[in-house]
């Protein structure tokens, strides 16, 4: 599998944006990037930091036979939000110890989300923001009944 990677922007920019326009998504340029035989995403292979710009979105489309909900594992390194067909339906950090004091911030298929596909194509974007140690992002469907994705 693979995601589409876009160039750098401000995680800060994110904050309160409930739903992405045309105009948050029209200037990115993106880069395919494989995952690695873990399923990880490690998204130093394409980006790394640059001042406030610490935040990426990594975008694949998901084809649906029909409406449907379809719940997907995910992890990720250190914040995620993830919007689907524009819509924020979730949030999250997994930075360094902030699950516990042992939690290293690992990615790992920790959270959850329930896609509420329509018939067609729906576009899924995870935006990823860095704090340190190494980004990345992992994600996983418990079947692809119904569903491809590109």
């Amino acid at each position: 599998m693979s995601w589409q990677i876009s160039d750098v922007i401000e995680g800060k920019s994110l904050d309160k944006k409930y739903q992405l326009t045309a105009n948050d998504k029209d200037k990115l340029q993106w880069t395919e990037l494989d995952c690695e035989a873990t399923g990880i995403c490690n998204l130093a292979r394409v980006h790394g930091l640059q001042g406030e710009r610490n935040t990426v979105f990594a975008k694949i489309t998901v084809h649906s036979e029909s409406e449907q909900t379809k719940p997907m594992a995910f992890g990720f390194s250190d914040v995620a939000r993830v919007y689907l067909n524009g819509r924020l339906l979730y949030a999250g950090s997994d930075i360094y110890r902030s699950r516990d004091y042992r939690f290293l911030g690992t990615v790992g298929l920790f959270d959850e989300v329930y896609l509420p596909l329509r018939k067609g194509n729906n576009e899924l974007l995870v935006a990823v923001t860095e704090g340190f140690g190494g980004w990345g992002i992992k994600a996983q469907f418990d079947d692809m009944e119904g569903i491809k994705l590109f």
